[in-house]
C-alpha cells in the first residue's frame, strides 16, 4: 500500500511539472528595466485569456520583445472597449505606485502560456494608422462661415481625426484643410486651436452627407509633446494630445 501511494504521489508531480512552467512576476518589475512616460514605444496588442488589465483581456506585445501587463493608467477619456487584439498601437509607460495592483497570476499554469514581463502604469496609448496624406497648415484659416459641422474629433498616433458633416446636394471633403495660426497658450500642457479652411459653399439642397477627414499633425511634436487641443466649430470640448 506504501509504494501504492508513493507512486501516486510520484505520478502527481509528473502533472504538476507539466503545468509549473510560469511564475508570478512581482507588480512593477520586468526584464526590461526602465520605463519612458512618452509615447515612444511601440507594439502590438494581443490578447489573453490568464489575467485583465487596464485594456480588459489584452496585453502589448512590445516591438523589445517585452510583454507588458498595463495594470493602470493616467488618461483622461480612456476607453478600454475601443481597442482590439492584434492593433498597433504606441504608448507610454511608468512604475506602479503602492496603491496599485495588477490581477494576481496563478503560479501554476500550462505549458506555453504568454507571461508579462513587465506590470506597468500607462501614461499615453494610440492606435497607430498610415500616414494621413494631408498635413496640418501652418497658416490662419481664411473662411469666414463654418459651413461643415464637426460631429467627433480624435488622435491616432501622429494623425488627427475628424468626423464631419455638411448638408446640400454634394459634398467633396477632400478640398478641406486644417489650420494652426501658430499661436501657443501658456498652460501646463500648452493649449492650441485649430480650424477648418476651405470648406465648401453653402447649398441649397438638403442631403446630408458625413465623411472623416485625416490630417498629419507630426509637425507639432517640434513645440512639444503634450497639448490641449480646441477645434473651432467642435462642440463637444477639447482634446487631449499626446505623442
Amino acid at each position: 500500500m506504501q509504494k501504492l501511494n508513493n507512486l501516486a504521489a510520484m505520478f502527481a508531480i509528473s502533472i504538476l511539472v507539466g503545468f509549473v512552467s510560469c511564475k508570478k512576476l512581482e507588480e512593477g518589475k520586468g526584464s526590461g528595466g526602465g520605463y519612458s512616460k512618452d509615447c515612444n514605444l511601440s507594439g502590438t496588442l494581443i490578447k489573453t485569456d490568464y489575467s485583465r488589465s487596464v485594456l480588459n483581456n489584452l496585453w502589448i506585445q512590445g516591438g523589445n520583445g517585452e510583454i507588458y501587463q498595463a495594470c493602470a493608467n493616467d488618461i483622461i477619456n480612456f476607453t478600454a472597449e475601443s481597442y482590439t487584439e492584434g492593433q498597433k498601437v504606441v504608448f507610454g509607460t511608468r512604475a506602479l505606485k503602492s496603491n496599485e495592483t495588477c490581477e494576481s497570476i496563478f503560479i501554476e499554469c500550462p505549458n506555453g502560456m504568454i507571461m508579462p514581463t513587465q506590470k506597468v502604469g500607462i501614461t499615453c496609448i494610440n492606435k497607430v494608422s498610415g500616414k494621413c496624406s494631408k498635413s496640418l497648415i501652418n497658416s490662419p484659416s481664411l473662411d469666414k462661415e463654418q459651413t461643415v459641422s464637426i460631429e467627433n474629433v480624435w488622435q491616432e498616433g501622429n494623425n488627427l481625426k475628424l468626423l464631419v458633416a455638411f448638408s446640400g446636394c454634394n459634398f467633396d471633403a477632400s478640398p478641406i484643410n486644417l489650420h494652426w495660426d501658430g499661436n501657443l497658450k501658456e498652460s501646463m500642457p500648452m493649449q492650441i486651436e485649430f480650424a477648418l479652411g476651405n470648406m465648401p459653399a453653402p447649398q441649397m439642397c438638403l442631403a446630408y452627407f458625413t465623411d472623416t477627414l485625416c490630417y498629419d499633425i507630426s509637425s507639432l511634436k517640434a513645440h512639444g509633446n503634450q497639448y490641449i487641443l480646441q477645434v473651432k466649430g467642435y462642440k463637444k470640448g477639447q482634446i487631449p494630445i499626446k505623442f
